[in-house]
């Protein structure tokens, strides 16, 4: 009986100490004012895309699809409440990607992380944020220049894989300088065809858009859930894993239903998958 118990005890503890890691207030509920939006989508079977969701799970963060957002699509030119919408925001993205690898002829996309990360808050979204940048968005200067950002939007820093001053000399391997070209033109490419209408002269400027992958959403502000420290703690130990760097293949564009949701809610309308091309509209 007394073996029991203890077991019993042993048990209890366990679960506390589990339901304790699972913070349900460190979810990101401060926004839902989204607009319809597509994404880049990567396999759930990356490593890297497993550790990240394991750890938002682990931690009791607000779970998500693993994405790099491309652009937000105009709702004017395709209404979101519009049932056909889906299938003809799909059908512009295959014939983009259709004009795209006429000319280019190697199939498919990638996304090269080497590990820098930029944490912080971003207060139009009220969100605290860890990202793991793409290999191209802050080199050299680039990267000195943005080290920390402090202005009206909240403070966000960027954290290398090692030395800052090692770092800011790194020169890119050809591989990873073609990989985000053709992340840059591709997307300039589909917010010329479906990116709100305003903003389509800005397309061709690529510091309009640093592809990233995201890794956790809390609240702005909230320190217990999310620090500096504990994003520092990940970054290391994807590093020690050799989870990090890595090259994440693009496996799908993809249309996502956002307004009025938490993150955690959102919901793929439609997508085309890579590298055939073929469309699948959500029934």
């Amino acid at each position: 009986r007394q073996f029991v118990m203890s077991f019993f005890c042993r048990w209890l503890l366990c679960l506390c100490l589990v339901r304790k890691t699972a913070n349900p207030h460190c979810v990101y509920d401060a926004k839902t004012a989204w607009t319809n939006s597509l994404f880049l989508d990567f396999a759930d079977g990356d490593e890297l895309t497993r550790e990240m969701s394991a750890w938002r799970n682990k931690r009791g963060f607000s779970d998500f699809p693993n994405h790099a957002t491309l652009i937000v699509v105009d709702d004017v030119q395709f209404p979101p409440d519009d049932p056909g919408t889906p299938a003809q925001v799909a059908a512009v993205v295959k014939e983009v990607l259709e004009d795209f690898l006429a000319i280019d002829e190697r199939q498919g996309f990638s996304m090269h992380l080497d590990g820098l990360i930029k944490f912080g808050d971003y207060k139009p979204h009220a969100m605290r944020m860890l990202q793991v940048e793409t290999v191209g968005n802050f080199v050299g200067q680039g990267f000195v220049d943005n080290k920390m950002v402090d202005g009206r939007d909240g403070l966000r820093k960027l954290h290398p894989p090692g030395a800052e001053a090692e770092y800011a000399q790194t020169s890119l391997s050809s591989e990873a300088v073609t990989a985000y070209q053709r992340l840059q033109l591709l997307r300039k490419q589909l917010c010329r065809r479906l990116g709100p209408l305003a903003l389509r002269g800005k397309c061709a400027d690529h510091s309009t858009w640093r592809p990233h992958l995201s890794a956790a959403y809390v609240n702005e502000g909230r320190e217990d859930c999310l620090s500096e420290h504990m994003a520092s703690d990940f970054q290391r130990y994807l590093l020690r894993k050799h989870v990090l760097p890595a090259s994440l293949r693009v496996v799908s564009i993809s249309y996502w239903e956002m307004r009025g949701k938490l993150a955690s809610e959102w919901v793929e309308q439609s997508k085309v998958i890579l590298p055939g091309l073929e469309l699948h509209v959500q029934s």
